[in-house]
């Protein structure tokens, strides 16, 4: 199994660090790891700098400048350099959260019996709150067009195969991207887990 972290960043300067420290701090590293800018200018001179402290190469997002284009540039450089392979997973990160450090040893412990996605409850913890969100034990294309049951980048582990059968990102929309990214993927009739962990 290859397990291949995005990053998506947009001028959150003082976010990435606590980010990219939770991904380079996992138990079990990612294979590959990109981290994509959606930043102004000098802040992207700035994101190259914080990036090569972890290692990380930056990549600009030359598509759509916005969630969805930076995704799928991500999605671009790893069919680039690794191909479309059965055993390649893509796992994301927005620059405001993190994961805990046994989150991807836990997601490969769990993936037993090689499923096509993954998702795992996930904490939401602020100055105002402290709220595990717990997803919803069977999920469907329906969950996602009422609303967003719990799903979102930093929580899903999907292979790429289904991800790029799903037609990946849609780069139109300024909002609700994973809602629509889901419901695609679902359509797909993926085998799923929902682990009880939590990000």
């Amino acid at each position: 199994m290859k397990i291949t972290a995005i990053i998506v960043t947009c001028n959150r300067l003082e976010l990435l660090p606590r980010a990219l420290k939770s991904v380079s701090g996992q138990t079990r590293k990612p294979d590959y790891v990109y981290v994509v800018s959606n930043s102004t200018g000098d802040n992207y001179f700035k994101e190259q700098k914080i990036c090569k402290e972890f290692g990380f190469e930056l990549f600009k997002d030359y598509r759509s400048e916005n969630y969805a284009g930076a995704l799928n540039t991500g999605v671009e450089e790893i069919v680039k350099e690794q191909g479309i392979a059965d055993n390649i997973y893509f796992a994301s990160l927005d620059d405001d959260d993190v994961w805990l450090p046994d989150y991807l040893k836990e997601i490969e412990a769990s993936n037993i019996e090689n499923f096509d996605l993954i998702t795992a409850n996930y904490l939401r913890k602020s100055d105002v709150e402290n709220l595990l969100m717990t997803l919803p034990a069977q999920l469907s294309a329906n969950d996602f067009l009422k609303g967003n049951p719990g799903i979102g980048g930093s929580n899903t582990f999907i292979r790429l195969k289904i991800l790029l059968k799903a037609g990946s990102f849609d780069e139109a929309l300024h909002s609700s991207v994973d809602r629509d990214f889901f419901v695609r993927v679902f359509q797909q009739k993926p085998k799923y887990k929902r682990l009880t962990i939590q990000t």
